[in-house]
């Protein structure tokens, strides 16, 4: 089992996600709203932390057929997703 810590940009990145179950966001579109908050966070660390949060099992990743960037969404602890 993995140690478990978090950090400012975690949570401040979680808070977003929170805001609005059920809605799919791009790592830039977070960005953008985090920077709005007043919560200015790379997009390596937000890449670094959805894919935290997608292991953890409380958020997940969609990957669209396209080209175009991969869609997150707050599914929350403890609940199941099945592609």
């Amino acid at each position: 089992m993995r140690e478990t810590y978090h950090t400012r940009q975690q949570d401040d990145l979680r808070h977003i996600l929170e805001q609005a179950p059920g809605t799919h966001y791009t790592a830039s579109q977070l960005q953008e709203l985090l920077i709005k908050e007043g919560h200015p966070i790379g997009l390596a660390t937000i890449y670094r932390q959805l894919d935290r949060m997608v292991s953890d099992g409380i958020v997940h990743k969609y990957s669209l057929e396209t080209n175009d960037s991969a869609c997150y969404e707050f599914i929350g602890e403890g609940t199941a997703c099945v592609d």
